[in-house]
């Protein structure tokens, strides 16, 4: 058997599962909400991170706490670290609605 481990990070919390991802290698499910990259995580190497695990990204546009930009930065780190996602945006703040709930329903599938 093989243990499936679901991480999830909100705003701060995925500079944590950020550093998780890099110590755990199987994390089978990653989803992270309206964040960004900080300085210091740029010149990380992204380790276990591979085209079978399944990651979605997503912001609000209207985010008063993290920019969109700052999630288009992580975007773009991720994407040029060969990282298989699934990004996706919504037009609310930094909160979390009941869309993006079946959103993550649908998402674990």
């Amino acid at each position: 058997d093989t243990l499936e481990i679901y991480l999830l990070g909100f705003s701060q919390g995925w500079i944590i599962s950020f550093f998780c991802l890099n110590e755990i290698e199987n994390i089978s499910w990653v989803i992270w909400l309206s964040t960004r990259l900080l300085d210091e995580q740029k010149f990380l190497e992204v380790k276990n991170i591979s085209i079978d695990k399944k990651i979605f990204l997503w912001h609000w546009t209207y985010d008063n706490i993290i920019n969109l930009e700052k999630s288009l930065i992580l975007k773009d780190y991720l994407i040029k670290n060969q990282v298989a996602l699934t990004y996706k945006t919504y037009s609310i703040d930094h909160t979390i609605i009941l869309d993006e709930i079946k959103d993550i329903v649908k998402f674990l599938g």
